[in-house]
C-alpha cells in the first residue's frame, strides 16, 4: 500500500495525503473508515511527526 511505501521511503507527508485520500474514499463510497491496521499506521505516524 502507498501509505506503508511513502513512510518507508521517508515522505510522510505524501503518506498523510494519501492517508487523508482513503479516509475520504472510504467513507463517500462505503460509508466506513479505514480499518484499524491502516488507523493505526496513520497515529503512529503523526506520532512521530510529533516527535521529530
Amino acid at each position: 500500500m502507498r501509505l506503508i511505501c511513502y513512510t518507508r521511503l521517508g515522505q510522510p507527508a505524501k503518506a498523510l495525503i494519501t492517508y487523508q485520500r482513503c479516509r475520504h474514499t472510504f467513507l463517500s463510497h462505503l460509508g466506513t473508515s479505514p480499518s484499524q491496521e491502516i488507523q493505526l499506521l496513520y497515529q503512529s505516524l503523526t506520532t512521530d511527526l510529533r516527535t521529530e
